[in-house]
């Protein structure tokens, strides 16, 4: 089983392309209008990496990390640069 992409982007003709391309590189992916419908998907924990536009309405893809992050659900390490 590859592993699972999400996509979470408020503007369609954003999102659906690039899920396209994932799809087209055989990778399973899901794609989400707005973060809380990402939020409340139940198959969350399975996602491998989360592609998300920064600026969208409601929560921003930043403000949707944070929230990952603070509910145990961080798709990956982030690092500061700093260090």
């Amino acid at each position: 089983m590859s592993p699972l992409i999400s996509v979470v982007d408020d503007d369609d003709e954003s999102r659906e392309p690039v899920a396209v391309l994932v799809k087209s590189l055989d990778f399973s992916v899901e794609s989400f209008a707005s973060a809380r419908d990402f939020l409340a998907w139940s198959r969350l924990r399975q996602t491998s990496c989360l592609i998300a536009d920064v600026n969208m309405p409601g929560m921003t893809g930043l403000e949707l990390h944070r929230r990952l992050v603070t509910l145990g659900h961080a798709m990956g390490r982030t690092t500061d640069a700093r260090t």
